[in-house]
């Protein structure tokens, strides 16, 4: 029972930053028609942060204060599972990796316990 407790638990580390990188590339934003990254040089006048977008809108800024979650802009995309993982990683460190993985690991439990006979 004790090998059977520890390969869950493997398998729950190793699956779990598979999943959010995953989640994280699949909630990536799609620029354009064809999913082709334009070009810096093609859009000049298009605002790239959100200040230069406040700034084109004429919109007040209330707090700088505020953590809010950012997508990726479309000049700076994941481009592979490699490659998120690596910007994850360097820009959020490896705890993001694990913030849920008790999720993880209660399904592989509760999969796995449907699996086993009763004694």
């Amino acid at each position: 029972m004790g090998v059977y407790a520890a390969v869950i638990i493997i398998a729950a580390l190793v699956t779990c930053p598979l999943q959010v990188v995953l989640i994280r590339l699949s909630l990536q934003r799609n620029h354009g028609t064809s999913g082709a990254v334009e070009s810096r040089d093609e859009v000049v006048s298009e605002p790239r942060t959100e200040a230069e977008q406040a700034v084109k809108l004429e919109l007040k800024e209330y707090s700088q204060d505020v953590d809010v979650i950012e997508l990726r802009d479309k000049f700076n995309p994941y481009t592979s599972l490699y490659n998120c993982f690596v910007h994850m990683k360097r820009e959020e460190g490896v705890k993001v990796f694990y913030w849920a993985y008790w999720v993880t690991l209660l399904s592989g439990v509760f999969s796995s316990g449907a699996s086993v006979p009763a004694l």
